[in-house]
């Protein structure tokens, strides 16, 4: 098989289940596809062994986002606007 450099694929994972299931992915995908895992709760992140990317600030929420879809949407906005200014 050929590979094109200019063919990228990630697969995503955001929240705890999903985290999960990416932390599956890099034995059952092909070794191109990169792989991330994204939550609120470091605990579940410490676990994996992907790319992983906590939301949040640790002194503020260890645990994660508690359920609050709210506090979880602020997180991620706050990661998308701080990411996009590097």
């Amino acid at each position: 098989m050929m590979e094109n450099p200019q063919n990228r694929i990630s697969a995503v994972g955001i929240g705890s289940a999903a985290a999960r299931l990416i932390d599956r992915l890099p034995s059952r995908a092909p070794r191109e596809v990169r792989c991330l895992a994204i939550d609120s709760d470091r605990r579940i992140l410490e676990t994996l062994s992907v790319e992983s990317f906590a939301l949040g600030r640790s002194n503020r929420a260890p645990l994660g986002s508690g359920g609050d879809p709210r506090r979880g949407r602020e997180w991620a906005t706050q990661a998308v606007q701080a990411f996009l200014q590097e």
